[in-house]
This record gives structure tokens, C-alpha cells and sequence, in this order.
């Protein structure tokens, strides 16, 4: 999933954080598993998977081909 923030955006800097939270938030990644696309962080696969979800979304990714 590609996130952007607009150069012409009233608040940047609250742009960026939300941003940053999305990225990064492990209970955000527990929530969203791959809905999203792979996590790029190191901290994502790891939640998913301390939590059984890395498998069971690693199988829905396989069979909805």
C-alpha cells in the first residue's frame, strides 16, 4: 500500500505522525495483519506471528490468488 503526504497539506507534521503510527504501531499490525500489503518493518512479523496470525495470514494470502 503506498501512503503519500501532500506537499500542499495544512498540517504536516500531524500528516507525518499519523503516518509514522500507521507504519509502525505493532497493535495497528495485529489488527491489520497483511490487509495492508507485507509489513517492512521488523516489528510487524514478529507481533503477527507472537500473536498465531503470521500463518493464518500467510494462508488467506496464498489461497485468495
Amino acid at each position: 500500500m503506498l501512503y503519500v503526504i501532500s506537499k500542499n497539506t495544512e498540517d504536516p507534521k500531524e500528516t507525518s505522525t499519523l503516518l509514522r503510527f500507521i507504519l509502525n504501531d505493532v497493535e495497528l499490525a495485529k489488527i491489520l495483519g497483511f490487509d495492508r500489503g507485507i509489513p517492512v518493518n521488523e516489528s510487524d512479523p514478529k507481533a503477527l506471528e507472537d500473536n498465531n496470525l503470521l500463518e493464518r495470514n500467510l494462508t488467506i494470502a496464498i489461497f485468495s490468488k
